[in-house]
């Protein structure tokens, strides 16, 4: 059977034997995602490319003693965070925000000029807002909101509780509500995640 047919366990499981084609396969099937959710924190194309790599060669150099406590994919997005924020403590900041690597699934689209240069204010200040966040609730809601991971997925992933993930990403969006101006909330959020009010 094509590896690219198996499942995530499935391919996992031939890349315990030292299946290179089912390795290739989940390289395959995961590299893009993995590698824009990497950017997202790192902000360079080639370290996202590196941290990427540093996953699935980990993957292959420990895959006979390797243990998945979650999904496939809630491991390999765990990993590429560690990978992502290792990187990135060696490397100066970026403010520059690239608009185009943004997420679409942030926001819903924007029409007529006016809506344009909203859309691009508010995308480019919630991306900002996110930076200042500390790196664990960063990770948390980049999880859930970009990547569609739920609570339970991320707690494992991380080695937390599903009570405590909850507890980040409500600090976050609150962090957030104050962050990001009033004014430039005009433009709709993308409703799963629209910014709660803070009193």
């Amino acid at each position: 059977m094509n590896p690219g047919d198996d499942t995530d366990d499935e391919v996992l499981a031939r890349v315990r034997l030292g299946d290179e084609a089912a390795l290739a396969a989940l390289f395959q099937r995961y590299h893009d995602r993995l590698g824009r959710f990497s950017y997202s924190f790192l902000r360079r194309r080639e370290l996202a490319e590196e941290a990427v790599a540093n996953v699935f060669i980990n993957v292959w150099r420990r895959r006979e003693t390797i243990v998945v406590n979650t999904s496939v994919r809630s491991y390999l997005f765990a990993a590429v965070i560690n990978q992502s924020l290792n990187l990135r403590r060696g490397q100066t900041r970026h403010s520059a925000i690239w608009l185009e690597h943004v997420p679409n699934t942030l926001l819903v689209e924007a029409h007529g000029t006016d809506r344009d240069v909203l859309y691009r204010e508010l995308v480019s200040e919630i991306e900002s807002a996110l930076e200042r966040l500390p790196p664990r609730q960063q990770a948390i809601f980049r999880m859930s909101r970009f990547e569609g991971l739920r609570y339970a997925e991320i707690a494992k992933s991380l080695g937390m509780s599903s009570r405590m993930v909850q507890n980040q990403m409500l600090q976050a969006l609150k962090q957030l509500a104050l962050d990001v101006p009033k004014s430039s909330r005009r433009v709709h959020v993308h409703r799963e995640w629209s910014l709660p009010r803070v009193n």
